[in-house]
């Protein structure tokens, strides 16, 4: 009887104490440093379907499970926490005046930088060096590449002064560029204090699907954001992202855009990214409903990335996308602008394997349709060579060709002598007439509809 009553007594003063933070303070036990969780069924409500906080209840309780101000720093976490679960940290210190800083708004480069097959072994990537043995060598696929060529590439565009380097979850582009960027900060380092160095730009995206890293990972609403934010985090080795590209939901996706973009300005406000962007919006009803969405939580979208090659000229000359970015001042971003090689004379009807060694991808009836758009590259990069008194090949004429449309074109780049082609064709631009002529064969190459679009989609395989 008596241990009942005891045991009544301080279930009493327990609730007094977790209700009053005066009569708390006066007791010498502390409370636990954080919450039990923040989405205890027991403490939630229905609004509209929704399960949330009640906002009155659970400031209530937080700032009654926390001990004296004082107290709290000695006091650490019984579990491992999200980043989500925390509260936003004090503004950081205010960066240097470079053009990726917060002040300058935006990426501002010719060109960005498509990661996509860093670490893909369908795409010719090997662990390990290149064989010594001359014969093993010749044996291997001209577009084979390692971790070193993947180095000597990052190095090269950041010290020319092209850092906009874009990933994609679900690939193993995160991990390696995440690795570039953490060398990238250990040379920092090494350098004399003063010297200025622009920080790479990195982009990632979240793919709005039903499944995402398998079929274990249903996809749906704010919390699949938020936690495949985290995962992408984790993998880049950063604190937050300068760009997070969203692609346009299916009608499977539960809650849609409003839950996505919910989610991506609760990811802003706690500082895990600076920009946000969509994938795959080629139409001005869907790009401004998206505009509209995001503007409700906050959000300024700042770009719009989709294909935009020689090969596939839509989205300039025909669909009306570039145009409706520059309308709603959305800065177009080209992923693809090389086609898979097709707009890059990589694979031409003489050459169907593209140099590679292995089977070819193409046949000559396939490239047959893009012979003069092929025909059109070799004579302007025969132009340019002459002009400028050094080597122009035809991959350089059709990056500056999307550049003309007012279009950032990501090119995916895996070694150094391809970011060394990059970076030469940043350094000069197409002169009006050659813009046109190009845009005429290559609309007249794209008239042949139904062909061309079959052949990118095998490009895309």
């Amino acid at each position: 009887m008596k241990n009942k009553m005891v045991k009544s007594a301080c279930r009493i003063v327990a609730a007094a104490v977790a209700l009053s933070p005066a009569l708390r303070r006066s007791f010498a036990f502390q409370m636990p440093a954080q919450p039990h969780h923040f989405l205890s069924p027991s403490l939630v409500v229905r609004d509209g379907g929704i399960l949330k906080l009640d906002q009155g209840f659970s400031t209530a309780l937080r700032s009654a499970s926390l001990p004296p101000d004082g107290e709290r720093a000695g006091l650490g976490s019984r579990r491992r926490q999200s980043r989500f679960n925390k509260e936003p940290k004090q503004p950081e210190e205010p960066k240097k005046d470079t053009k990726f800083s917060k002040d300058s708004h935006f990426y501002t480069g010719a060109i960005g930088i498509g990661t996509y097959s860093w670490g893909d072994r369908r795409d010719g990537f090997f662990y390990g060096d290149y064989p010594s043995n001359a014969m093993e060598r010749s044996q291997m696929s001209c577009g084979a590449f390692n971790e070193q060529d993947i180095e000597e590439a990052f190095t090269c565009l950041e010290e020319a002064g092209l850092p906009m380097f874009d990933a994609r979850e679900l690939y193993p582009c995160e991990d390696f560029l995440g690795e570039m960027v953490a060398h990238w900060k250990k040379r920092q380092l090494k350098l004399q204090s003063g010297v200025k160095q622009v920080r790479p730009f990195i982009a990632t995206s979240y793919q709005a699907r039903l499944f995402g890293r398998g079929l274990l990972d249903v996809r749906g609403g704010r919390r699949a954001v938020l936690r495949a934010l985290e995962h992408s985090l984790e993998a880049l080795q950063a604190t937050r992202v300068d760009l997070y590209q969203v692609t346009k939901p299916g009608p499977l996706y539960w809650g849609g855009e409003k839950a996505i973009f919910e989610a991506v300005a609760q990811a802003k406000r706690m500082r895990l990214l600076d920009h946000v962007g969509v994938i795959g919006y080629l139409t001005e009803e869907d790009l401004r409903r998206a505009k509209d969405v995001a503007k409700q939580h906050g959000i300024n979208l700042r770009s719009n990335s989709f294909e935009l090659s020689l090969a596939n000229p839509a989205a300039a000359l025909l669909d009306g996308t570039v145009a409706a970015c520059e309308k709603l001042g959305i800065m177009p971003l080209a992923n693809r602008p090389l086609a898979g090689g097709l707009a890059a004379g990589t694979y031409t009807m003489m050459d169907p394997s593209g140099g590679r060694s292995r089977k070819p991808r193409y046949t000559f009836p396939d490239l047959e349709p893009l012979y003069p758009v092929h025909k059109a590259l070799r004579e302007q990069a025969g132009k340019y060579t002459e002009k400028l008194g050094r080597r122009v090949n035809t991959a350089q004429v059709s990056i500056n060709w999307v550049r003309a449309q007012g279009v950032i074109p990501v090119v995916g780049v895996k070694t150094g002598a391809q970011a060394k082609d990059m970076v030469d064709a940043a350094a000069w631009d197409l002169e009006a007439e050659d813009v046109q002529e190009l845009s005429r064969v290559a609309l007249d190459t794209y008239s042949k509809r139904r062909k061309i679009t079959e052949l990118i989609a095998k490009a895309r395989r």
